[in-house]
């Protein structure tokens, strides 16, 4: 079996057609119906069903398509990386944090790895929780500290580093003198105040709404300093989680935990990355995090 068949399969069933696939790659149609037969030979399985100038791809087609495709891109990558290092260019890091994050542990930690590593370029952004998966899923974040909202997969690794208890940060003024806990049934008649740009605010919502128990209404901000800023002017609520040594709040400000009955609503945080992007620079900063959030 040979790379240059796997690239007639993958070409062949992308662009649906002989012909096309054979255009695509400047070859002939007979070259590549050879090579697919060819491959069919040496995996000793029959992997298209033609019918005229049409095909299907039979089980073993549909499984070794998937493979070849991820193999074939798994190479490319490899073979970026490789000319990357020759040239002596430096490595690059893009840690993604939820947007509802503001410890001091991420700026110290990008400090110590840069002393560590001076010739990787590192970079961050914020978000939602989706925004944050399709960053992760895209390649576009190597690594995020986000909470955990899906079933661990194995194509991740999934760096558990706590439960995190959820407060409320609500003006002074709309609480009862006294109050030190509220439950998740008895929210003052306020917004809750949730961050996120407009492509994800249902998405939000929902979650808040349908997982938390969270009954609403809502309000959006497009960052955290605005969404306190909301909360300082008594326009809302805002749900957080104790990740990390807090920041100081207004005088007029308090944080309050939030219950579900007797027990502290809780969210569990993780630093999460691919599998197959893992590497030294990344699992060095993960340790680091994990160490700094620790302290």
């Amino acid at each position: 079996m040979l790379l240059k068949q796997l690239e007639y399969l993958i070409a062949v069933v992308d662009e649906n057609s002989f012909t096309e696939a054979a255009e695509k790659l400047y070859i002939s149609q007979s070259a590549v119906s050879q090579g697919i037969q060819a491959l069919e030979r040496s995996l000793n399985a029959r992997l298209l069903i033609r019918r005229g100038r049409s095909f299907t791809l039979t089980l073993a087609g549909q499984y070794c398509y998937r493979r070849a495709k991820a193999l074939l891109g798994d190479l490319t990558d490899m073979e970026n990386e490789i000319a990357r290092i020759a040239r002596g260019e430096a490595g690059e890091l893009c840690v993604g944090y939820l947007n509802l994050y503001a410890g001091p542990e991420l700026s110290e930690a990008i400090g110590e790895f840069s002393a560590r590593h001076p010739d990787v370029r590192i970079s961050t952004v914020s978000g939602t929780h989706e925004d944050l998966y399709e960053g992760i899923v895209s390649g576009a974040v190597n690594l995020a500290l986000n909470d955990q909202r899906r079933a661990f997969s194995d194509q991740y690794e999934n760096v558990e580093l706590l439960d995190a208890g959820c407060s409320v940060e609500i003006s002074a003024r709309l609480l009862p003198e006294g109050t030190d806990s509220l439950q998740i049934t008895q929210l003052p008649d306020v917004p809750c105040i949730l961050i996120s740009e407009p492509a994800h605010q249902q998405v939000e919502e929902s979650y808040y709404c349908d997982i938390l128990g969270v009954p609403g209404p809502f309000l959006f901000a497009s960052g955290l300093p605005e969404a306190r800023l909301m909360v300082v002017g008594g326009r809302g609520y805002l749900i957080t989680e104790d990740v990390g040594r807090p920041l100081m709040l207004s005088e007029t400000v308090c944080r309050i935990p939030l219950y579900r009955g007797k027990d502290r609503i809780h969210r569990k945080y993780c630093l999460f990355w691919q599998k197959k992007w893992t590497s030294e620079i990344i699992e060095d900063f993960a340790a680091l995090f994990r160490k700094k959030l620790r302290q």
